[in-house]
């Protein structure tokens, strides 16, 4: 979708993954969502605001479940 977002379909779910904010040149059409991951807190990977409706947003280390699908959150650095 641009820059580090993707968005993921299961027949069920959308995940979309690090929305990036108006200001990035690569930045991606708004699209609706059930869950939203955020893999660090930068404006071109947390734009959660960019995305309609209310999606659940799974962010930082550690095991995640959202909508059914599981997630795990890996701690780096950047």
């Amino acid at each position: 979708m641009g820059h580090s977002c993707f968005l993921i379909e299961r027949k069920d779910v959308k995940v979309i993954t690090d929305p990036c904010d108006e200001h990035n040149p690569y930045r991606a059409p708004s699209f609706p969502a059930d869950v939203v991951t955020v893999s660090h807190e930068h404006s071109d990977h947390n734009a959660v605001d960019r995305v309609p409706g209310s999606p659940e947003v799974v962010r930082g280390p550690g095991e995640h479940t959202a909508h059914g699908v599981k997630f795990t959150g890996i701690a780096t650095f950047h």
